[in-house]
Parts: structure tokens; C-alpha cells; sequence
């Protein structure tokens, strides 16, 4: 060795022992806060003081200074990235609602309210490498979920803390921080803090450059970024965050851009690691970054789940502008005349939810903004199975663009659209009248509102032409020869089991024949009106069919026309297969009639002697409406069964389908069932349609979203009926990845329907007489929607929106009062509210904010929350005589949110990972009097449905004459609250929600829940309430109002 490289050694080793020993000094240099850049300065000023309190004072601010002491060394210069950054944060603090102020309207969560930039001010305020590090937590926390994210954190840290012992061992020069930052103690605690308050941050900054941010993930889609390729995780992510700033430092200054030395296997920034920490037990595990980091809005999902449906259909990039605005018009007609468009789109969600984005997707380009667009293709290339894995094969538009299907829906009838239908698909197959049959099967059911069985021994059996019979006209030509007229013929069977009838009620026979009579005559009605000839075929005594369970239906004593050759009809000459009852006198053949032995109908001779059975096959349709064909026909060949299916689900122009059902005159009700066929509610409405609308179900048949992209289709529904009241909620595009079918929250329960509105045109919904069948011009389905989500199912939902993978147990969350997550609270709404509003069970609010704990936080209440005790002072209570005065005499209560040490985290995903991603923390949510405390509260287990709500139906008229009947005691301080009287208190807060609240849920807890009052807000008096209530049976000097009325 050379004197010199001695002498350096030396003193690079006396350097680095005197280092050591400085490191050894009992001083927390983490303490020391510096002067921020001067661009982050309104960061500073914009931040709540719990937030900047932490940053400057706290566990975050001493945090910040111990990594940057760790990694100083390896922190790239970049002071034109600082000063840009430092701008554009101060531009995302100033933007509105990105960071609001708490006020009473968050009840116990108002100190927890604004943007999270307590990690970024921490570093602002710690030093330049400080807000290096922090940027080194973007990059992790935009590419990694947060266990993950730790777990690099933690092995980092390690790793560099082993570099620096390394140096100094091998006496290399070394910074006197980076020796002071690897003896300082981090925990993985400390990291898991700070990755959460950067996620936090994040999604703010996110949501401030909402547009940026879609159009860059959008963009970083299709380019191939690759990642070093070195031999450890330490080095790929020091030499990932080394390159990214200087590559942003050169793009900022304008002198060198980056390039890829090699081609990329794969689109999109993603990158692959081996994780050392992730886990107790085992070796590394191999994980890959994020691909889809992005969050949208409700809405902008809304314009994925469009671009889903459209590529499922094959709709072309041209197409998708034509497709929305299809929606649009069909949106229209469907409103057009129709009162309540709210109660519609409640109806009909899962397809108002594709409506809304079409609309959207509209007004985003009348704009020329291409954001649209873009999250429509972003559907089509990247949620392909979100709906169900089936969706292609559903046919586009809901087969609303089929010609038969749309002619269909102009009939007014349910069963008539369905016999329409089958024609014209007959009429397309150039089937011939003696080729084919509509066979239509239809029992009563009993009447649940009737103290008999009506009709309940009877079957009707119709067999109608699907096309018509050539037969001779009245009409003659110039020469005298009869022309040909096409007629359509219904024949009308009624079979009768008498066993089934009920013997010990002798007016049954006579009801059911009315119930006969009326059945037939409103058939007939039908057929005239067609101009069609109706044939009575009688009652006969029989087994009822329970329907045609078979492929083949046999008809006895077919019509006479059906024994004619094929192409035949009733004009053609003597000995060429015409109708030998027709002669140039005989004004009318009878071939319609039915063949009998007796060779005789009504009087009328036949042509046939023989009466014959012949046998169909069924070929379009189920139980209880379907074509059938002769089984004989050569259409039942393979070679034609695709000009068949061609024929059901053939479609024409979605904008020409529109424009058709304009001009040919929509039935809206027949529209409306048809839908509801389409994408059943439940699979019980599903069995209910083909009893009540054979003609809708028969139509839909084909075109029937799958099953489980039904479920997916009504499950967003309800997941966007919560979304709508989160404001700027956002959700992660992880969420694509898995069908929503298979969502934990989505239980079969969530999906069962209820009855919006009861169809008052057709009394009993379970009645089904031949009125609602028949002469129906209205809906007959009634209006049934999915149930609302209950507490923890919201919950389960929005976590699994939130986070885009989880699949929460609704049983684990029933007590869950508010759910926290990076930047959004999502709290229950009845703590939030006063609590004489009634508030369903799946509202939920929304707060930006952030609890300042690492992952998901699932708060739940203590058990047995405390009370008060009395007070021993005398003093402390007047309990004054009320003097009918409403005042708020508890404006000093308030609300207040803290939390215990009892956090038990929950495992979601089985691999047994250090770090969890789901927490329960004990939440103690406290009243408070002044700052001094009152009680701790339990608001979830009130019972709001035995609340007694006060209320009037009519203004007070301002004076009332005679005196006070009873006594009434003004309760005016928490003291004399707690302290009751023993007459009638009244609890003066009024229009202070918080109080009225807080004294609801000390009475639930103190097991009075039953006595307690709460007085409507409006104008109204005690002597108008006790008018209200004074139909209850009570003792002569007894108050009919509760023991405590929360005024």
C-alpha cells in the first residue's frame, strides 16, 4: 500500500469511527425541522392543523428525517423535479374539494377531514433528500398494493442499513447522516405509516388531475416501459427510482429523453419483484406491480361496463357513437308520456346505468374530449368478463334491433305480440298454411284473494294458423273467377277434468262457466278484430296437460285444409287437389272446420270423412306459446336449422330499428315487459314471465342476457345506487379483473326482488283471469327491483369498489360504524344524522379524509360504551318548569372521534402475508359538554324503528286557549339529562343534531329507548303534539307524550 492510500484510509476510518460515535449520542436528531422550498409553502398553509401538526411535530415529521438520513447518499440531485413538484403540489391544495374544511355536518370525523399531505409536508419540512425519499413512497405506492409496498420498504431499509455496515467495515467514505440513518430505529409500523399517509396523498392528487390521470393510464396502456434487470430487489428498486428522477429532471430541463434499449415482452408499466419480507414463513415470493393503478368515478365505470356490453356485441370503434346514441333514443321512448321518470329509472337501473353513460359519452364528445371515448374502448379491450365470462353470446341491442321482435312490440297484447312474432318468423321460412301451427296452452290459477278455485279444473287450448289459408273470396275477376283472400283462424279448445273440481261447493260449476263463457268471448273479441274466423271447439272432459313437456304436439281432428296437398288451397280445379265442398255458388269452403266421422259441422258438409290425428314438432318457442311444424316438413333437416336461428336473431340498423318503432306505433308496456324478460330481476320473476306474459318471454327467449351478466347487471345497479351519494368516491379499475357476479356482497338475498309499485289496472297481481291475459293494455309484470343493500353489505361493497379485490363476509362487518381508506371515510349515515330522520340501512357518506391508520380501517364501537356517573352536588340540576320556549341550550356539545389500542386485523386472502390489508380498530365515538366529556356512545345499536317520532300534520295555529293540563320539566344541561325527573322532560337542543343524537343513544344504552320522544324540526308546539297523541289510553293526570321528548 502507497502512503497515500494509507493515509486516506486512515482517515476515512477516523472519519467514519467519529461518525459512529456521534450516531452513539442519546440525541434524536429527527426532531430538527428545517424551512420547506419555498413552492411548497402553501401546502403548508393549506393543510388542517391535526395534519400539520403530525407533519412538523410528530411520528410522520421523525419518520421522514430517518430515511432520508438513509438514503441521502444515493439520492439523485434534482432541484428543477423539487421546484416543479413543490408547484404542483401547492396547485392541488388550492383545488376545489380536494381538501375541505371539517365542520358539524361531520360529526365526530370533523378533525379528521382535508387532504392527507401530512408524509409530503413532513419531508418538506425535514429536508431536499426527505422529499427524494418521498417520492421514492409515490413510486412504490402507485406500483404495489400496501403489504407489499411495506414489505419493499422493509427490505430496503434492511439492505441499505447493511450497505452502510459493509462500508464502513471496508473503511469507505461514508456521509455522517447515512451512518446516523442506519442507527436509527424504523419499524415496520413507521414504514406501513408512511406508505399510508403517500397513498392518501396520492389518491387527492388523483382526484384534483382526475382528467390527467385517465388519459395517462389510458396512454401508459399501450407503451412498453421496461425495468433494470438487476440481480437483487434492493438494487431494482434503488436503480428504478434513480432513473426516474433524473429521467424527470431531464425532461424538465429540455436536454435528453428516454429510450428503451430492448423491447418489452408485455404492455403497460408493470414490474416483477421477489419479496424477502412479505411473509412469516416461507421463501421469497414472486409479485408483480400493479397494472391498473388507476381509480374512475361511478360514472366512468358506467362508460367501461357500455365499452364491456359493445365488445361482448362486436361493435366496431365506428360503431360505438351510433350504439350510444341507440341508447339514447330508446331512453326516450321509453320516457315519452311516462310520469315519474325517477320511479323508471329505479325500474329499470341496470339499464339506466347504460343510459347514463351513453348520455355521457354523448356530451364528452359533442366537447371533442376524447376521455369518453377512450374508457368506452378501455371496457371493450379490458373488461370483457367483468359482466360474465357468456356475455358474447347475448344478442346486441337486447334484440331490439330484429325486425320480428319490433313488429311484435307494436301489438298492444301480450299473448298477440307472441303469436305476431311467430308468424312473421313462419312467413320469413316461407312455410306453407298446412305446414305449420301456433299452439297457445293456458290454465287458470287460483285466485289467493278468492274463497274458491276458479277455473282451476280448466285448460284452454288454442291452436291458431301461423299462415294464412288461400281460400275463395267474394270477390270475383273481370271473367267471374273468385280471387284469393288469406285468412287466419283460431281454434278454441276447453278441456275440463272433473276430478279436480270442487264437489262440496255446489256454485262452482256455474262460476266456472262464466269463467268459460268470458275466456272464449274474449278470444273471439280478439279474432274479430283481426278479421280472423274464430272456431269454438267445445268443452270435453279430459286429463289437463300440465303444458307440452315433449317435443311434439298432436292435434285430433286437425281442420280439413291440413289434409290437403302441399301448396294447395281452395280454388285450384276439380281433380287438382281444390276443395270439392266449393262450387261456383258456394260462397265459402270449409276447409277451416275440423274433420269428423260424422262427415258433419253444424250442418255443413265437409270434404273430409276421416277424422285423423297429425303430429308436429315443436320448433320455435316453450310451454305455454310455440310454432310447431309437421313432422314430416323438410325444414326440421340439419341443412335448414341456421336459416331458422338466422331468422330469430337476424337484427338490422340500431338507428333504423329506432326510427321503426317510432313510425310504427310502440306499445310502451309491451316494451316494458319485454325488458323485464330480457334481464330478469330474480329467478323467481324469470319463472313468473312465462306464466303471465307467454308473448314477451317467447320474444326474449333468444336475446336473454345470461344469467349470471343479469346478476352483474343489477348488482351494479345497486352498487351505483350507494355510489351516487358518495360524491367524489372513486373506484379501482382492479375491480375488472374478477365478474362482478362473483362479488361476496352480492348475496342471493341482496338480489331477491321487492314490488316497487302495485299495478292498480290489474288489481291482485296474483290474479290471472282471462281479462289480464287478454284484454291487457298495461304492464302486467308489476315493477320489481333488487333489494337495498343492508349496513354490511354496503360496506362489503364499497370496500370491494374501493380496493378493486376484496371479497369481505357481510357477517364479519355488521358492526361496522364507518369504513377508512387512503383519502375517503365512508360512515354509516344515521351517524351522521339527526335522529328523527328515517335513514335507510345502505346510506352511506362520504368524507375526504383520513384516520391516519395503514390499509383499510373497519371502525367499530367498544362494548358497553360508559356513561357519566351523577354528579353529587345539589346544585348542578334545576329541572325549571317548561315554559314552552324551543331553544338549543347544548350549543356547546359536540361530537368527538378517538381510538383504543384493540386492532385485530383480518386475513382476506389466505397467504398468511406479515401486513394485512383489513383492520378492525376500536372507535370510541364521545359526547362532549364544553370539553368536558359526557358519555361514550353507541349509535349503531339504537333501535330506530321503536323511536317515536313527534310529529304534526298541520302548522301550529301560534296560541292555544285553557292551562296546562300536565307537568313538564325543562331539561337545559347534560346534568339535569342524566339526573331525569319524574314527569315529562323536554330535551331543548332543538336543531342541534349532534345533542338530539348523543341523548337518543345514552337512552338506548340505559335500556329506555321505548320512552323516548323525538319532536319533529318544523313549527309545531306541545299542545299540538299532545293532540296528536291523544287517542292513547292513559290515566287522568298522565301526559300522553314519551318520559323524554328530544326537542
Amino acid at each position: 500500500m502507497s502512503l497515500l492510500g494509507g493515509l486516506s484510509a486512515s482517515l476515512a476510518s477516523a472519519v467514519n469511527q467519529n461518525t459512529l460515535a456521534l450516531a452513539n449520542l442519546n440525541v434524536d436528531f429527527s426532531l430538527i425541522k428545517v424551512e420547506a422550498p419555498v413552492e411548497f409553502n402553501v401546502l403548508g398553509s393549506e393543510l388542517s392543523n391535526r395534519f400539520c401538526t403530525a407533519a412538523e411535530d410528530g411520528l410522520p415529521h421523525r419518520i421522514a428525517r430517518r430515511l432520508a438520513a438513509l438514503f441521502e447518499q444515493l439520492i439523485p440531485s434534482t432541484p428543477k423535479l423539487i421546484t416543479t413538484y413543490g408547484s404542483r403540489v401547492s396547485e392541488i391544495m388550492k383545488t376545489p374539494d380536494i381538501n375541505p374544511s371539517g365542520s358539524t355536518s361531520h360529526g365526530p370525523f370533523a378533525t379528521y377531514v382535508g387532504a392527507d399531505g401530512t408524509a409530503i409536508w413532513a419531508a418538506a419540512t425535514s429536508g431536499i433528500p426527505a422529499l427524494g425519499v418521498f417520492l421514492l413512497s409515490c413510486l412504490l405506492a402507485r406500483a404495489w398494493d400496501a403489504k407489499e409496498s411495506t414489505a419493499i420498504w422493509f427490505e430496503i431499509v434492511k439492505e441499505r442499513r447493511r450497505e452502510i455496515e459493509d462500508s464502513m467495515s471496508n473503511n469507505s467514505l461514508l456521509s455522517q447522516s447515512s451512518i446516523i440513518g442506519a442507527r436509527q430505529d424504523i419499524s415496520r409500523q413507521d414504514l406501513a405509516t408512511w406508505d399510508a399517509s403517500t397513498r392518501a396523498w396520492l389518491r387527492s392528487a388523483d382526484k384534483a388531475k382526475a382528467r390527467e390521470q385517465t388519459q395517462l393510464m389510458l396512454i401508459l396502456e399501450n407503451i412498453n416501459t421496461p425495468f433494470p434487470s438487476c440481480p437483487t430487489t434492493y438494487k431494482k428498486v434503488i436503480e428504478a427510482w434513480q432513473q426516474a428522477m433524473g429521467g424527470m429532471e431531464s425532461l424538465l430541463v429540455v436536454t435528453v429523453g428516454l429510450q428503451s434499449a430492448s423491447p418489452a415482452t408485455q404492455s403497460g408499466v408493470q414490474w416483477s419483484l421477489s419479496l424477502s419480507h412479505l411473509r412469516y414463513y416461507g421463501g421469497p415470493v414472486n409479485a408483480k406491480s400493479n397494472k391498473d393503478f388507476s381509480r374512475v368515478t361511478i360514472h366512468q365505470l358506467h362508460l367501461i361496463v357500455l365499452g364491456s356490453m359493445l365488445g361482448a356485441w362486436g361493435t366496431r370503434p365506428q360503431g360505438i357513437i351510433p350504439a350510444a346514441r341507440w341508447f339514447l333514443s330508446l331512453w326516450e321512448l321509453m320516457e315519452e308520456g311516462k310520469r315519474g321518470a325517477e320511479k323508471l329509472a329505479i325500474s329499470f337501473g341496470w339499464l339506466h346505468n347504460l343510459i347514463q353513460a351513453a348520455i355521457l359519452l354523448l356530451q364528452l364528445e359533442a366537447k371533442r374530449d376524447e376521455e369518453g371515448i377512450m374508457l368506452v374502448k378501455y371496457g371493450q379491450r379490458r373488461a370483457k368478463k367483468f359482466l360474465c365470462e357468456d356475455l358474447p353470446t347475448t344478442s346486441p341491442f337486447f334484440g331490439l334491433c330484429n325486425p320480428h321482435v319490433l313488429q311484435a312490440l307494436s301489438e298492444e297484447q301480450d299473448l298477440e305480440c307472441g303469436i305476431q312474432y311467430l308468424r312473421n318468423i313462419a312467413k320469413q321460412l316461407c312455410l306453407t298454411s298446412n305446414e305449420a301451427v301456433i299452439y297457445h296452452s293456458y290454465r287458470p290459477r287460483t285466485d289467493k284473494t278468492s274463497t274458491y278455485s276458479s277455473g282451476k279444473s280448466y285448460e284452454y287450448r288454442e291452436y291458431i294458423t301461423a299462415v294464412p289459408h288461400a281460400r275463395a273470396s267474394n270477390k270475383r275477376n273481370t271473367e267471374g273467377d273468385r280471387l284469393v283472400e288469406d285468412v287466419d283462424a283460431r281454434w278454441l279448445r276447453i278441456v275440463h277434468t272433473p276430478h279436480l273440481s270442487n264437489k262440496s261447493d255446489p256454485g262452482e260449476s256455474a262460476r266456472d262457466y262464466v269463467d268459460c263463457e268470458g275466456y272464449k268471448k274474449s278470444r273471439m273479441d280478439v279474432s274479430l278484430r283481426w278479421n280472423e274466423q274464430f272456431i269454438y271447439l267445445g268443452i270435453r272432459d279430459g286429463e289437463i296437460e300440465r303444458g307440452i313437456t315433449s317435443e311434439n304436439l298432436k292435434w285430433d281432428a286437425p281442420p280439413v285444409y291440413r289434409s290437403h296437398s302441399e301448396h294447395s288451397n281452395c280454388l285450384r280445379q276439380e281433380g287438382q287437389g281444390g276443395c270439392p265442398s266449393l262450387t261456383r255458388t258456394k260462397s265459402q269452403c270449409n276447409c277451416l272446420m275440423p274433420a269428423l266421422k260424422d262427415n258433419h259441422w253444424r250442418g255443413e258438409s265437409l270434404c273430409c270423412s276421416i277424422e285423423h290425428t297429425i303430429v308436429f314438432s315443436r320448433l320455435i318457442g316453450e310451454e305455454p306459446l310455440a310454432l310447431y311444424i309437421r313432422k314430416d316438413s323438410s325444414l326440421l333437416g340439419p341443412g335448414h336449422l341456421h336459416s331458422v336461428q338466422k331468422a330469430v336473431i337476424g337484427s338490422i340498423n340500431p338507428l333504423a330499428a329506432i326510427e321503426h318503432l317510432r313510425i310504427a306505433g310502440l306499445a310502451k308496456a309491451r316494451l316494458f315487459d319485454y325488458l323485464c324478460c330480457v334481464a330478469p330481476a330474480s329467478d323467481a320473476q324469470d319463472c313468473d314471465q312465462i306464466k303471465k306474459l307467454p308473448g314477451m318471454y317467447l320474444l326474449a327467449i333468444k336475446h336473454k342476457i345470461p344469467r349470471l351478466g343479469t346478476l352483474s347487471l343489477h348488482g351494479l345497479s345497486i352498487a351505483s345506487c350507494i355510489y351516487e351519494n358518495l360524491g367524489s368516491a372513486t373506484i379501482s379499475l382492479k375491480l375488472l379483473n374478477r365478474s362482478i357476479h362473483k362479488a361476496s356482497w352480492l348475496s342471493h338475498e341482496a338480489l331477491e326482488p321487492q314490488l316497487l309499485e302495485k299495478n292498480n289496472n290489474h288489481g291482485n297481481s296474483n290474479s290471472d283471469t282471462h281479462v289480464s291475459i287478454a284484454k291487457d293494455r298495461h304492464r302486467i309484470l308489476e315493477c320489481l327491483v333488487p333489494k337495498p343493500l343492508n349496513r354490511a353489505q354496503a360496506f362489503a361493497c364499497i370496500s370491494n369498489f374501493d380496493s378493486g379485490t376484496l371479497q369481505l363476509d357481510q357477517e364479519d362487518l355488521s358492526n361496522v360504524l364507518a369504513l377508512c381508506s387512503e383519502n375517503s371515510i365512508y360512515v354509516a349515515g344515521v351517524i351522521l344524522s339527526d335522529p328523527f330522520e328515517k335513514v335507510s340501512e345502505d346510506d352511506i357518506r362520504h368524507i375526504v379524509g383520513n384516520i391516519g391508520r395503514t390499509g383499510i380501517c373497519m371502525l367499530v364501537a367498544p362494548q358497553d360504551p360508559r356513561i357519566r356517573p351523577l354528579s353529587d352536588e345539589y346544585n348542578v340540576v334545576a329541572h325549571q318548569n317548561y315554559d314552552f320556549e324551543r331553544q338549543d341550550n347544548f350549543k356547546g356539545t359536540s361530537l368527538h372521534l378517538s381510538f383504543t389500542d384493540w386492532v385485530v386485523p383480518l386475513e382476506v386472502d389466505g397467504m398468511r402475508t406479515i401486513d394485512q390489508d383489513v383492520h378492525f380498530v376500536e372507535s370510541v365515538v364521545a359526547v362532549y359538554d364544553g370539553g368536558k366529556w359526557v358519555a361514550d356512545l353507541d349509535i349503531l345499536g339504537i333501535d330506530f324503528q321503536r323511536l317515536i317520532r313527534l310529529e304534526i300534520d298541520s302548522s301550529c295555529p301560534g296560541s292555544h286557549n285553557g292551562p296546562v293540563v300536565y307537568d313538564y320539566t325543562s331539561i337545559d344541561s347534560w346534568e339535569e339529562f342524566l339526573d331525569k325527573p319524574d314527569c315529562v322532560g323536554i330535551f331543548r337542543a332543538h336543531g342541534n343534531w349532534p345533542a338530539r343524537l348523543a341523548a337518543v343513544s345514552i337512552l338506548s344504552q340505559q335500556d329506555q329507548i321505548h320512552s323516548v320522544g323525538i319532536v319533529d324540526s318544523k313549527e309545531s308546539c306541545l299542545k299540538c303534539l299532545e293532540a296528536n297523541v291523544c287517542h292513547l289510553e292513559l290515566g287522568e293526570y298522565e301526559s300522553p307524550l314519551p318520559s323524554i321528548c328530544i326537542d
